[in-house]
């Protein structure tokens, strides 16, 4: 049975459209075969015609139709098929010309009229030329597009997953309410990411879009075990990652630096713990001292583009040098056992990290033909980072004249030229000798910028300073000659220690990775020898700082690699992949998440570590960053320790032997802070009740009827009779004598991992003497359990709000950590700048 129309072109089957039987009448079939251009038709039988051949409904015109009795639609006898038929190259339309209908072959002969027909119809017939190409090609993406519909994953062909999965979501989910709304892992840690970037901005795109609420995300991040120290879990992740990575790739730096927190407690509901004090991970409980640090490792790749956060610290004033010594030997060997292969260490010139990199060379006997210290009997290579250095040589310069040995001549260079040299430029003009060079670089407002620094020791300025310097323009003086090659060799010397790829940019040879045909282990020698001859001179003393030291330190560790390196049979290695880049970018995203959040507390720097983490450093680079943007993923994005359970050790919590005053209900208590304790406690008793609304024992032991005298804050707030709860006498006792425990006991174990759960169990076994009337709901743990945990909230904010100035403590106050908190406030940078504003030290600037 035939089931498909015989016109070219078209694809109707008999599901789609009526197909009708050629005639038998050979004069009304042929012109069927002429019409629809199947030229291969007309030597063809009329019965095969018939049995073979069918044309569909839709090219026969209305006219040629009418309705048979049983109301499907039937063609005349004279029927010719005339619409949607395909375009015949060399037939009717190719061979009509249109002065043959005029009786004449020129156009001279035509009259008036008939040339103005003439032109319209050649204008028609370019116009029908030029649609019936314009409908071939419609015809082709029509076709196009039906195909890409009827394919199922068209849409995940044309985007990103990223979108494709986020179209999906709302697909699906746009049509239920916010409180029926499913969303995936992926999901919601694509929607964690947007919030981390702007909570403002998320607010109005919950308002577009279906998206998971902030507490749904910011629960999420509770999932995830990463806790201060180096966690046995993910370690253990990380070992299943470096499987399918060659031994070459496995080389990797070990990157710590620290970042500065701003003090202040906060009380983790979850962990029932208070987040803010220090904290190093391996100690059951934490010293009671309000930290302002965080320090990180990271491990980065040396050969293969990745990078890793291995573990985090909480310290105040940065980890001491002894105990980074022991952070640095864990750290490596849980790399080790994960299969990793750490073989420098990378840091920058802070005291600590000098100390702790001298205690792991004097607890190591070096070799002759060592240069760097043992752990397990492997060695692993300090080195400092070269954007530190070359900071270090910049700030130093600034104040002071170097004084270098330079092709066997001692040569004097001085900050007083670069200043000349700025000087020298028309400060109106548009184009400048050292476009890049501003009054930010010469007088050096911006000591940490590495940018700075590095656009400052230039080649563009030393070529500048050397030619007009010299004696055909003498705009600057002769010494200037000398400032300039200082200047040259430490553009050089970066540009050492900061090549990437095989071939040289912009003809700086040095500026490419190091092998066997570079020149930069010849340079390295060289500049070695150059460090060791600088001096820096102020007022006649001289002086070696510490960045030519550790320059010199560096240079030759670097060195020492290659000549490693090659042993092992490896053609090069990038010298800008050892530094500090990807931890200076992870930090600059800490700050960047959700605003500009130069300082984030303890919690806020926690969860953001984590976010990270989990969404494998999704987030903007700015480009005020103090690096480079490094391109480098995470080895192990850690999603699949959101639906982990946490490993939990079921050791018994040791409650420590703690002294308190015993409480009785006379102590004497201001009526005031009476009035507040009852109010809470009401507050706490609708809480509670909550839980158990049809319950009326507990409602009997919880409530009162607002008649007591110190009940008068409950009466005079309540809006309307009985609005606000009063408890009962027997309960306002036992909120007194928890209140009164909590006060002595908290300032003493506050920096307890397990808090909440320690307090718990000194607090029961004070107050178990208290009997309640309902036996069934265990009403004394509810309560214990939500005073223990509504008095450390408000105690962490009130230490924060001591440690910002908003609260002053009095004296003689009993409580440690506020005492403490207040000194620390003293001290801060924030309040001796505001006495000196206050003193008039500082002008104050008047707008």
């Amino acid at each position: 049975m035939v089931s498909k129309c015989c016109v070219l072109g078209c694809r109707n089957t008999s599901q789609k459209a009526q197909l009708h039987t050629f005639p038998k009448d050979e004069k009304i079939w042929s012109m069927w075969i002429k019409n629809i251009g199947r030229e291969d038709l007309k030597n063809k039988t009329i019965d095969h015609l018939r049995r073979s051949y069918r044309i569909c409904n839709i090219h026969f015109d209305d006219n040629q139709k009418y309705i048979g009795s049983r109301y499907k639609s039937t063609i005349k006898q004279d029927a010719v098929p005339t619409l949607f038929l395909p375009i015949i190259k060399n037939g009717l339309r190719s061979k009509l010309r249109l002065l043959a209908y005029s009786g004449t072959e020129s156009v001279a002969k035509l009259t008036p009229k008939a040339k103005k027909f003439y032109r319209i119809a050649k204008d028609l017939r370019k116009t029908a030329k030029r649609l019936d190409f314009k409908c071939l090609n419609l015809k082709k993406e029509l076709r196009r597009v039906e195909k890409v519909m009827e394919s199922g994953d068209f849409l995940a062909q044309s985007i990103n997953k990223a979108t494709y999965d986020f179209i999906k979501c709302q697909l699906r989910c746009q049509k239920f309410q916010p409180k029926g709304r499913r969303y995936s892992l992926d999901e919601k840690i694509l929607f964690l990411s947007f919030l981390k970037q702007s909570p403002k901005g998320y607010k109005l795109f919950r308002k577009i879009f279906a998206a998971p609420s902030r507490k749904t995300l910011t629960n999420l991040l509770q999932n995830i075990p990463f806790a201060t120290g180096i966690n046995e879990t993910i370690m253990a992740s990380l070992k299943n990652s470096t499987k399918g990575m060659s031994v070459k790739e496995k080389y990797c730096s070990i990157l710590f630096d620290e970042i500065s927190i701003d003090p202040g407690l906060q009380y983790n509901k979850k962990e029932g713990a208070i987040y803010g004090f220090e904290d190093y991970g391996d100690y059951e409980y934490n010293r009671p001292i309000i930290a302002d640090k965080a320090l990180v490792f990271m491990a980065r790749g040396i050969f293969k583009k990745w990078k890793q956060p291995i573990a985090y610290y909480i310290s105040e004033s940065g980890m001491k040098g002894h105990l980074l010594c022991l952070k640095i030997k864990e750290v490596i060997r849980a790399c080790r056992n994960s299969d990793l292969l750490p073989i420098t260490i990378i840091c920058d010139q802070y005291s600590a990290n000098k100390k702790a990199i001298k205690l792991l060379y004097e607890e190591n006997c070096k070799q002759p033909h060592q240069f760097g210290f043992l752990i397990d009997g492997v060695e692993v290579i300090p080195l400092y980072d070269p954007p530190h250095l070359l900071k270090g040589i910049r700030n130093n310069f600034f104040n002071k004249s170097v004084k270098f040995k330079w092709r066997k001549n001692i040569e004097v260079a001085t900050w007083a030229h670069i200043n000349q040299l700025y000087d020298l430029e028309d400060k109106d003009y548009d184009y400048k000798l050292c476009p890049k060079l501003t009054e930010s670089h010469v007088k050096n407002l911006k000591k940490m910028k590495v940018s700075i620094a590095a656009q400052t020791l230039s080649n563009t300025v030393a070529a500048a300073m050397k030619k007009l310097a010299s004696s055909q323009l003498n705009c600057l003086p002769a010494e200037a000659e000398s400032t300039a090659e200082f200047i040259l060799f430490m553009d050089k010397v970066f540009d050492s220690v900061n090549g990437a790829g095989t071939f040289n940019k912009n003809g700086k040879r040095l500026r490419m990775a190091v092998t066997k045909k570079s020149e930069h282990y010849t340079f390295w020698t060289e500049a070695i020898q150059v460090f060791e001859s600088i001096k820096f001179e102020e007022r006649g003393k001289q002086t070696v700082p510490p960045s030519v030291l550790n320059w010199i330190h560096t240079l030759r560790g670097m060195r020492y690699l290659w000549e490693l390196f090659q042993k092992k049979n490896i053609k090069y290695f990038c010298p800008n992949f050892l530094n500090q880049d990807p931890l200076e970018n992870f930090f600059g995203r800490i700050r960047s998440h959700g605003a500009r959040y130069i300082n984030p507390n303890a919690t806020a720097f926690i969860h953001s570590f984590k976010s990270l983490i989990i969404m494998d450093f999704t987030s903007v680079h700015s480009p005020g960053f103090n690096c480079k943007d490094d391109n480098l993923n995470a080895l192990d994005s850690l999603k699949h320790f959101i639906n982990c359970e946490p490993i939990s050790k079921n050791e018994p919590i040791k409650i420590p032997d703690i002294q308190f005053s015993e409480f009785t209900p006379n102590n004497q208590i201001d009526i005031l802070q009476k009035g507040c304790l009852r109010y809470i406690a009401g507050f706490v008793a609708k809480k509670i009740l909550r839980k158990f609304k049809s319950c009326g024992c507990c409602m009997t032991d919880l409530l009162g009827d607002g008649s007591n005298a110190e009940d008068f804050f409950i009466n005079a707030k309540s809006y309307s009779i009985k609005s606000l709860m009063a408890p009962n006498s027997k309960y306002g006792e036992l909120f007194e004598k928890i209140i009164f425990i909590l006060q002595q006991i908290v300032p003493k174990v506050c920096h307890y991992k397990n808090l909440k759960k320690i307090l718990f169990g000194i607090m029961y076994n004070e107050c178990k003497s208290f009997t309640f009337i309902c036996e069934k709901h265990q009403i004394l743990k509810h309560i214990l359990n939500y005073v223990i945990s509504f008095h450390l909230l408000i105690y962490a904010k009130n230490i924060t709000k001591i440690l910002q100035g908003k609260l002053k403590v009095k004296s003689g106050c009993n409580d440690p950590i506020k005492n403490y908190a207040q000194k620390k406030f003293y001290s801060h940078k924030k309040y001796v700048n505001t006495l000196k504003i206050i003193n008039n030290c500082l002008p104050l600037k008047i707008i």
